[in-house]
């Protein structure tokens, strides 16, 4: 049977702002040369400033670091929308992180710690560089999302999906698809 609504989030800098961090460590010594925050990294990736490091990314897998930062997070921009989604359309999250286990232990403590009483169906988290999807290593974020959203919609699982998320890139790559292959019920909201 086909649900009616569904509102993804994004986590980090949406949801929530943590100070996780990506480790650049040297391949050579395992060092950790440089630690930095999502969009910094997003921008240095982008530069090709990260080849030659060992990328670590175990601040956003470990289930124990995850939810260290998730109880430490500051609420981010979207939060105010979840709390107005609740009751009103099925909540799920759509995040890059790459471990749904961390996401699913780690994020009712934060949302219970902001006041915020639901149960986010595990079936309804997606982590898009979780081992456990095939996509191709050249996939963006932004494409890895879209599939998502695709499978959720193309499948008959939902007849709307929403995305909040505050990289206006996914936003621009998701609503570009949507406007190309005529997809009237996916809506992209960049906070």
């Amino acid at each position: 049977m086909l649900r009616s609504t569904l509102v993804l989030f994004d986590l980090d800098d949406t949801l929530l702002v943590t100070d996780a961090r990506i480790l650049l460590r040297d391949p050579d010594t395992d060092e950790v040369v440089h630690r930095l925050p999502t969009d910094e990294y997003r921008d240095w990736k982008k530069a090709g400033r990260t080849r030659g490091f060992k990328l670590d990314f175990v601040e956003f897998t470990s289930v124990e670091e995850v939810t260290k930062s998730f109880l430490s997070a500051k609420p981010g921009p979207g939060l105010d929308i979840l709390r107005d989604a609740v009751g009103e359309a099925e909540i799920g999250i759509l995040t890059a992180r790459s471990s749904e286990l961390a996401v699913e232990a780690a994020l009712p403590k934060f949302l219970a710690k902001q006041g915020i009483d639901i149960t986010i169906d595990p079936d309804l988290i997606f982590a898009v560089h979780d081992p456990k999807y095939p996509f191709p290593g050249s996939m963006t974020d932004s494409e890895r999302k879209l599939q998502i959203i695709l499978q959720l919609i193309d499948g008959k699982v939902f007849d709307h999906v929403f995305l909040i998320d505050d990289d206006p890139v996914h936003k621009q790559v998701i609503d570009s698809h949507c406007k190309k292959n005529k997809i009237q019920n996916v809506h992209v909201y960049s906070v």
